[in-house]
C-alpha cells in the first residue's frame, strides 16, 4: 500500500482558491454512534487478547474527571455526507477487525 502526504489542514484552508465559507468550516468522518469508551477498549482487548492471552486480564482505572474532559460525545455527520457524499463504510467492531491485523502486520 502507498501512502500519500497531504498538505496539512491549514494549508488546504487558507488556500487562496478556496472560499470564505470553504475556509471555515471543519467537516467530520467518524461514524454517528454512541460507542462507550469502555466498548472500545473491551473489543479491543479481545482482539489483542488473541496474540497475548496475558492481555484478557488488563483493567481499566477509573479516576476522576478532569477539567475539561467531554463525558459525551456524538457526531452529527449531516454535512459531511451533504458536502462529501461520505457515508462511513465501518462500525466500531468490522473496523477493528480490519484495524488489528494491519497493526499487527506492519507494527508487529
Amino acid at each position: 500500500m502507498r501512502l500519500t502526504r497531504l498538505p496539512p489542514l491549514k494549508a488546504i484552508a487558507n488556500d487562496a482558491r478556496s472560499t470564505s465559507d470553504e475556509r471555515s468550516e471543519a467537516l467530520g468522518t467518524v461514524r454517528s454512534n454512541a460507542d462507550h469508551l469502555l466498548t472500545l477498549i473491551g473489543a479491543l482487548r479481545d482482539r489483542l487478547a488473541q496474540d497475548d492471552p496475558a492481555i484478557a486480564a488488563v483493567g481499566v482505572e477509573h479516576v476522576a474527571e478532569r477539567p475539561g474532559d467531554v463525558r459525551d460525545s456524538l457526531a452529527d455527520i449531516t454535512r459531511t455526507r451533504e458536502v462529501l457524499g461520505y457515508a462511513p463504510s465501518h462500525d466500531l467492531a468490522s473496523g477493528l477487525d480490519r484495524a488489528v491485523p494491519w497493526y499487527r502486520e506492519h507494527w508487529g
